[in-house]
C-alpha cells in the first residue's frame, strides 16, 4: 500500500490532538461524534489544503459513540472542572514540532498496510486508557494517585498514620500516604465581595490530612508571593490557616457561650498566633509554619474535642464535620482571597464561624 507522506504526518498529528484532548485528565464532557467531527475540523485548519484524504480516512470517528474521560462530580454545590477547548487542540497541532516530518516515522514513503494506523484503532487505544485512567482514579479515594494531586471536593478520606509526624515543618516520610487536595475554590465572603488570585503565583495552595488514635493531622503547601507581610492587623484578615471542626458533624450554631463547642473555627495565623473566635482553644492546636523554595507550609497537630470540650479519641470509620480555608492578605488592611477546597453557599456568604450547617466532611480510613 503507497502512503504519501504527508498524509501519514497529518494521521499522526490528528491522533496526537485527539490524544491531547481525550487523555488530558481534565476533559469536562465527553468525547461524542460531533466533538470528534470539529477536531478533525480544527485539524484540518492547521493543515496544509493537501491533507482531504487524510481526513477522509478521519471521518469514520464520528462513529465511535460518546466515552466519559473524567471523574464525574456528585456533589451538586462543587464548582465545574476546566476543559480543553477545541481551538486549544488547534493550537497543541499547529505547534507541534515533534511529529511535523514523516521522515521521523519512517524514511521510505512505502509502508505495509499493517504499519498504518487506522483512525478506528486510535480511538479504541484511547477509549482503553481513559477506561483505565478511571479505574485507577477511582481506586485513589485514600492514596496518591501516579503523584497527581486530587480535585477539590466536598470530602476528604483521611489515612490512618502508621508513624506519627513530628511537628517541625520538615515533611517527612510519615505523610507518604496521605493525598494531597486542591484549594482552588474561592469564597466571595458575602458583602466582602473577594475575589480569585490573580495568578498561580498570587496564590495556590493544597493540603493532606492523617490520623492516629490520639489526634489528626494537617499538611499545607502554599505558592504566595506575599505571604506574611501584615502583622498588625486581626487574624481574620492576616495570612491564616482556618480550619473549621464539628466533632459529632451535627451541625448547627456556635457562635454563643452556650453553643460555643458544637464546633470549632480553629484560626492558625503564618507568625503562629492560635484562636477561636467564639471560646478558648489552648491545648487544641500545635503548629510549625516553615518556609522554603518559594513554599510555605503549616503543618498541624489537633487533639479532638467535643460539645463538652473534653477530649476525644479519633476512631476508623469517624466522620467529622470539617472544612479546611486560607485567608490570604496581600498587604492591604483586609484580606484579599479566601481559599478552600470545599464551596458551599454558607461558606460563600462567610456563615462557617457562625455555624457548622455548611461544612464539608473527613472520614477517617485506614
Amino acid at each position: 500500500m503507497q502512503v504519501d507522506k504527508n498524509m501519514m504526518g497529518q494521521l499522526i498529528q490528528i491522533f496526537t490532538v485527539s490524544s491531547a484532548v481525550y487523555l488530558s485528565g481534565c476533559v469536562a464532557e465527553p468525547i461524542t461524534a460531533s466533538s470528534s467531527s470539529q477536531i478533525i475540523q480544527a485539524s484540518s485548519r492547521a493543515m496544509p489544503s493537501s491533507s482531504s484524504s487524510a481526513l477522509e480516512l478521519s471521518s469514520e470517528a464520528s462513529s465511535v459513540p460518546a466515552v466519559s474521560s473524567s471523574k464525574q462530580m456528585t456533589a451538586s454545590s462543587q464548582a465545574p472542572v476546566s476543559s480543553v477547548s477545541i481551538s486549544q487542540a488547534s493550537s497543541f497541532v499547529a505547534s507541534s514540532s515533534a511529529l511535523s516530518s514523516i521522515d521521523d516515522f519512517s524514511s521510505s514513503s512505502t509502508v505495509n498496510s499493517s504499519s498504518v494506523i487506522s483512525t478506528s484503532s486510535m480511538m479504541s487505544a484511547m477509549s482503553s486508557a481513559s477506561a483505565s485512567s478511571e479505574s485507577s482514579e477511582a481506586s485513589a479515594s485514600s492514596v496518591e494517585f501516579l503523584g497527581l494531586t486530587l480535585e477539590s471536593d466536598n470530602h476528604y478520606d483521611a489515612v490512618f498514620a502508621q508513624e506519627a509526624p513530628v511537628i517541625d515543618g520538615e515533611i517527612d516520610g510519615s505523610w507518604e500516604n496521605a493525598h494531597w487536595m486542591k484549594m482552588d475554590r474561592f469564597w466571595t465572603a458575602a458583602n466582602e465581595r473577594l475575589r480569585p488570585p490573580l495568578s498561580p503565583a498570587d496564590f495556590t495552595g493544597r493540603y493532606k490530612a492523617m490520623w492516629n488514635d490520639e489526634n489528626l493531622y494537617f499538611l499545607f503547601e502554599f505558592i504566595d508571593d506575599q505571604f506574611g507581610v501584615r502583622t498588625n492587623i486581626g487574624i481574620s484578615n492576616k495570612d491564616t490557616v482556618e480550619i473549621f471542626i464539628d466533632e459529632n458533624q451535627s451541625g448547627g450554631l456556635h457562635n454563643s457561650a452556650s453553643n460555643a463547642y458544637n464546633a470549632f473555627a480553629y484560626h492558625i495565623s503564618f507568625d503562629k498566633n492560635i484562636t477561636e473566635v467564639n471560646t478558648h482553644v489552648a491545648g487544641h492546636i500545635t503548629v510549625s509554619v516553615v518556609s522554603r523554595d518559594g513554599k510555605h507550609y503549616f503543618e498541624i497537630l489537633m487533639r479532638l474535642f467535643d460539645e463538652a470540650n473534653k477530649p476525644t479519641a479519633p476512631f476508623l470509620g469517624k466522620t467529622l464535620g470539617f472544612t479546611p480555608s486560607f485567608i490570604d492578605n496581600d498587604g492591604d488592611s483586609k484580606r484579599e482571597h479566601f481559599m478552600s477546597s470545599v464551596w458551599t453557599k454558607e461558606h460563600d456568604q462567610n456563615q462557617g464561624w457562625l455555624s457548622a450547617d455548611g461544612f464539608g466532611s473527613l472520614t477517617l480510613v485506614e
